[in-house]
């Protein structure tokens, strides 16, 4: 997979969205966003809203948003965000994005990775002291990894 940094601009329906928000007010709030093209012939994920352990700060209102993504336009109520519509079953919170949140693209074309490109590899134990590989990404220049684990990688 080619990881490359981006803004709303690049949004188009039917990529998958994955994200780490934060609840206020019945609303949910995406940190940073992970933006997936889904090869034809290939189904998205299961999407999904659930809640995040609390970490070292101690918050109890984080969660892992994802899905697949069907509109996103201005919201009429908050200036600064934008209202994301994901295809979730049951009832799920509107999903506004501040302007500003980092957003990182993803393909999985290989003929995307260039010559050059810092590449990480995911590797685990294998049989016999063999490692296997599980998840090669490589990054644009400029391009620094986001710190959750992508939804895909499952």
């Amino acid at each position: 997979r080619v990881a490359i940094d981006g803004n709303s601009d690049s949004l188009e329906k039917g990529q998958f969205v994955n994200s780490v928000a934060v609840t206020s007010n019945e609303i949910l709030f995406p940190e940073k966003l992970q933006i997936y093209s889904i090869p034809r012939g290939t189904r998205a994920p299961k999407g999904g809203v659930t809640q995040i352990q609390p970490g070292a700060d101690g918050r109890t209102n984080r969660y892992r948003v994802a899905g697949v993504l069907t509109d996103h336009a201005p919201s009429a109520d908050y200036p600064d965000y934008e209202q994301y519509q994901l295809q979730i079953r049951g009832r799920v919170p509107p999903i506004l994005v501040k302007n500003d949140v980092p957003i990182q693209f993803y393909t999985l074309d290989p003929d995307e990775v260039k010559p050059g490109q810092r590449v990480n590899l995911t590797l685990v134990p294998g049989r016999g002291d063999r490692l296997t590989l599980v998840r090669a990404t490589a990054f644009a220049d400029g391009v620094e990894p986001h710190d959750d684990d992508p939804v895909l990688d499952n």
